[in-house]
């Protein structure tokens, strides 16, 4: 059995990995927990590459992996350790998947049980990302996603908890996160594509950007996306531009006139 010290510092040591999460490089106490005990066994240390979390923690501590489980355990729902790297990556991957299926995938094993493609997803495939092309926007579709999937939740609430893991507004990362976070994911072979006409910066905006899924490529695609989606986009700009340029200059707003000059770039 360990001391009352040498347990105080194991966990110490354990909430300083866990929460510093898969694969930091953290130092920690150095502590007696190699030694004589049951929670040191022997071959708790295995030099090979770890393939979970739990694993990795238990070799980087040399502590037997279900002792690992209980401790994390207990830490977790008594003293509230949160491992962010962790909740971020649980929370990107939730989300991609959402996205992949609003485009209309299934995974292999959805496609041999006979598993429908669900009546939210898109008939063709491309979700534009900015507004005003007369279709809803991916923010506006995942916001209507987590309102069915967390029925008793505040969708707001939903936005403001994801925003406090990644960093970034849930808007923010749709357009400038997911696409490189889903590139990773499928070793560079992403099966959504993200088709824009500039970058997007705290600044401002493309002129138009959306999501295409792979699969439903075909030669129609660039053609529909230019007539279905650019060209009403482009009626809107204009429609906007010419209600601006009927204001004197000397009348504009600041923003007008901010807006003027985003629209003739």
């Amino acid at each position: 059995m360990l001391s009352p010290d040498d347990l105080a510092t194991l966990k110490a040591n354990l909430r300083t990995l866990y929460e510093a999460g898969p694969g930091a490089k953290v130092e920690i106490e150095d502590d007696n927990t190699s030694g004589d005990g049951e929670e040191a066994v022997a071959g708790a240390y295995i030099p090979i590459p770890a393939e979970t979390f739990l694993e990795e923690l238990s070799q980087k501590l040399q502590v037997h992996p279900i002792s690992i489980y209980w401790l994390l355990k207990e830490g977790i729902e008594q003293e509230g350790w949160r491992c962010i790297p962790e909740e971020r990556r649980i929370t990107a991957d939730r989300f991609t998947v959402m996205i992949l299926r609003m485009l209309g995938h299934r995974w292999p094993k959805q496609i041999e049980a006979g598993e429908p493609v669900p009546d939210w997803a898109d008939a063709d495939g491309i979700i534009p990302l900015t507004s005003g092309s007369g279709e809803e926007t991916l923010l506006e579709r995942v916001r209507g996603r987590i309102a069915a999937e967390f029925p008793g939740g505040s969708v707001s609430a939903i936005e403001a908890e994801f925003e406090e893991v990644m960093g970034k507004s849930l808007e923010d990362w749709l357009h400038t996160e997911f696409f490189k976070h889903h590139t990773k994911q499928f070793k560079r072979r992403p099966i959504a594509w993200q088709v824009q006409s500039g970058r997007f910066t705290k600044k401002r905006q493309p002129a138009f950007a959306c999501l295409v899924y792979y699969h439903k490529l075909d030669g129609d695609t660039l053609h529909k996306i230019k007539n279905q989606y650019v060209g009403p986009l482009r009626q809107r700009y204009e429609t906007e531009m010419r209600g601006i340029e009927g204001i004197p200059a000397a009348s504009r707003t600041e923003a007008q006139e901010r807006r003027f000059r985003e629209l003739e770039g």
